[in-house]
């Protein structure tokens, strides 16, 4: 899951022209930094690369946060939060043939979920969440000329039924299909609409849905 919201990011950014090669194991390079919302808190992220893999680069992003006077304060899969005081980073790690990238998004304070589970955030204005879904993650990037926003949702219901929703729905709305295909992790969606692009990933229990303005 974490692969596919990366990808999103990077397409907006165009990082992916080279992979740093640093000679200390431990060394992180950091890349560009970036305005972000998450869960309804704005802040700052940085995104870094390591040459080495997804293993290896937590334990050196651990140690460089723990630098930093921060502690780990959770992990799902690929994503680890840190807690400093009020300060929350949530890292996001991307692992590949050449190395793991990473993108850290610090903010101050988070909001407490809302009365029907929720975390705070928002939804697409043009494109329906999954039906009966909770929201657990909302990243939206603020700087630049081009926005983009991820929302994560948890799945009560079946995979191919929130597939065959947006199949159905999102062409009402205006969304061209342009990619349906199958992976060893789920399924993957993409729609475009004059100059934005939608990117739907749908495992056994979420949905990743990203939408990118040009």
């Amino acid at each position: 899951m974490a692969r596919y919201l990366f990808l999103i990011l990077a397409l907006n950014v165009n990082m992916f022209s080279k992979v740093y090669e640093d000679l200390d194991r431990g060394a992180l390079q950091n890349v560009t930094s970036l305005e972000f919302r998450v869960n309804g808190a704005d802040g700052s992220g940085k995104v870094f690369y390591s040459k080495f893999d997804l293993g290896t680069a937590k334990s050196a992003f651990k140690a460089y946060m723990e630098k930093k006077g921060y502690y780990e304060a959770g992990q799902t899969d690929n994503f680890v939060s840190y807690k400093n005081g009020s300060l929350n980073t949530k890292a996001i790690f991307s692992p590949g043939e050449k190395g793991t990238a990473i993108i850290a998004v610090e903010t101050e304070g988070e909001g407490k979920k809302e009365v029907n589970g929720d975390t705070p955030g928002r939804d697409f204005q043009d494109v329906p969440r999954p039906k009966n879904s909770k929201r657990e993650f909302c990243l939206e990037r603020l700087s630049g000329k081009e926005k983009s926003a991820t929302i994560i949702y948890t799945l009560s219901g079946s995979p191919s039924a929130c597939e065959r929703d947006y199949v159905n729905a999102l062409p009402v709305k205006g969304w061209i299909p342009v990619v349906s295909e199958k992976t060893t992790e789920g399924k993957e969606l993409v729609f475009e609409k004059s100059n934005d692009w939608c990117h739907i990933f749908i495992s056994d229990k979420t949905a990743v849905i990203s939408v990118y303005s040009r």
